[in-house]
């Protein structure tokens, strides 16, 4: 290893030779099962839905949280969650020979 000064007097490190200690992780990621059906459906089920709590009210944060409610509901109704497994390495420190 080497160290040298630059003009900025900050330091540059020159690696002349050194092996990355790594391993494969699997982590896990939960999608959505998107589709033309679950669509339809999802559509179906605003349609179907009794939006009087969301109108039927004169408070502004009220109204808003209903709906994101109501929406939430039926995304989580309609839109199963598949978990994927994602391999990718994961970089745990640097060894010098």
């Amino acid at each position: 290893m080497t160290a040298v000064l630059s003009d900025r007097n900050a330091q540059i490190v020159i690696l002349d030779s050194f092996m990355i200690n790594c391993h494969k992780n699997i982590s896990k990621k939960r999608v959505h099962s998107i589709n033309n059906q679950t669509l339809n459906n999802f559509l179906l089920m605003l349609q179907e839905e009794n939006w009087e709590s969301v109108y039927n009210t004169n408070n502004i944060n009220e109204m808003f949280n209903n709906f994101q409610n109501t929406l939430i509901r039926n995304s989580d109704n309609s839109f199963s969650v598949i978990t994927t497994g994602n391999r990718h390495k994961v970089l745990t420190g640097l060894l010098t020979e």
